[in-house]
């Protein structure tokens, strides 16, 4: 982690331009922050837009064999998540321990706060029952699965990618 208590392949990923993200994951890894009151994912401790028209968009991402420990904000893929940030295609089998006061350990996302975040097609086998363990404003999920919960309707539609389909 870094100074400010950011893990992850990526630490901090703040942008005002439109990005995308895509075909990356990461493997038999260790993710460690310094703080309590760090935030830590597998891919990015943090990504988020900020402009009005700009959106990052994740796709066919994914953290596997991976174990993140100690962090306010942890998860497989990202600890914190801000507005206009899309997932497609993305799946976590991390293990996930989140530590200290009101911690959030999240399968996928750990916090989602904002405006136009979304989830279609991803999923997680980690132990953590949630995709996103807290999320306010305009976040939604299409065919997406968590341990042993479903979110939305189609469990048929629900297409189940390893690391090989992925890439």
């Amino acid at each position: 982690s870094d100074a400010n208590g950011l893990g992850g392949l990526f630490g901090n990923i703040t942008t005002n331009v439109r990005i995308k993200i895509s075909n990356l994951g990461i493997e038999d890894s260790y993710i460690s922050v310094s703080t309590v009151n760090g935030s830590a994912g597998a891919l990015f401790a943090s990504v988020a837009s900020w402009g009005d028209e700009n959106k990052v968009e994740i796709e066919n991402c994914y953290s596997s064999d991976t174990v993140i420990l100690k962090g306010y904000k942890v998860a497989g893929l990202a600890g914190y998540t801000g507005k206009l940030t899309s997932f497609k295609n993305c799946y976590s089998s991390a293990q996930i321990f989140e530590e200290g006061e009101n911690a959030l350990g999240g399968a996928l996302v750990a916090d989602c706060a904002g405006l136009a975040i979304t989830f279609s097609n991803c999923y997680s086998t980690s132990q953590s029952k949630d995709l996103v363990r807290y999320g306010y404003g305009n976040v939604t999920f299409t065919d997406c699965y968590a341990g042993i919960k479903w979110y939305l309707k189609d469990i048929d539609a629900i297409t189940k990618l390893n690391s090989e389909q992925m890439l």
